[in-house]
């Protein structure tokens, strides 16, 4: 009589199977860490596109207010209808201080009057240390030179932790928008924007066409 072998048995040892679920969370935990990184990078791009456009559209903004510096004055002058400020603050009463630059002048702070009316008035543009862009909303006044003893109002147009640089300098005779006539002033708004990890410089003229042609 033949004696019938055990049925041999099929199936994984406690060994295969604790080395199939290390690979298998080896496998997860990379996964998560692309996904991570992925939506990360994904969050930076929208950001850094939401604040370039606020940078662009907040230089637009002070580029069209900036065209009426000087208007309705007779013969507007750099140092008393327009003035460039360094080491500009903006106190929390609303006064600011700084050192008057002369031309070709670099600051951080920008001042002038118009005379829409017939009643002098001023406004400005202010850039804290710390980044962004403020408006200096418009107000009465007896010169831009008097820029310090204004309590001023203000709004944001860029807010941003970068920072923005305010210059002035002459012009032989420039047009702006082909508007009739010549200025005598250039000014120019610029920072840096974030395209794709890297910094990138973004500037905006305005051709004062009411400061007359030295």
């Amino acid at each position: 009589m033949t004696k019938k072998s055990p049925a041999r048995q099929y199936g994984v040892t406690l060994v295969e199977l604790m080395v199939g679920l290390v690979v298998s969370m080896i496998v997860v935990l990379a996964m998560l860490a692309v996904y991570k990184t992925t939506a990360k990078v994904s969050a930076d791009a929208g950001q850094s596109a939401t604040t370039d456009r606020q940078r662009l559209s907040g230089f637009f903004a002070a580029q069209k207010i900036l065209l009426g510096a000087g208007y309705g004055i007779d013969t507007p002058s750099f140092g008393n209808e327009l003035v460039v400020l360094t080491g500009a603050t903006l106190s929390k009463s609303g006064n600011i201080s700084g050192t008057k630059a002369s031309l070709p002048a670099d600051g951080n702070a920008l001042i002038w009057g118009t005379k829409l009316d017939g009643t002098y008035k001023c406004q400005g543009l202010y850039a804290p240390r710390d980044g962004g862009l403020i408006r200096l909303q418009e107000t009465s006044c007896s010169s831009a030179a008097n820029y310090s003893t204004i309590a001023w109002t203000s709004i944001t147009l860029i807010e941003d932790t970068r920072s923005v640089q305010i210059s002035a300098k002459t012009a032989t005779g420039c047009k702006s928008f082909g508007l009739a006539g010549e200025g005598g002033l250039w000014t120019t708004l610029s920072t840096t924007n974030s395209i794709e990890g890297t910094n990138a410089a973004v500037s905006t003229s305005t051709c004062l066409i009411n400061f007359p042609v030295s």
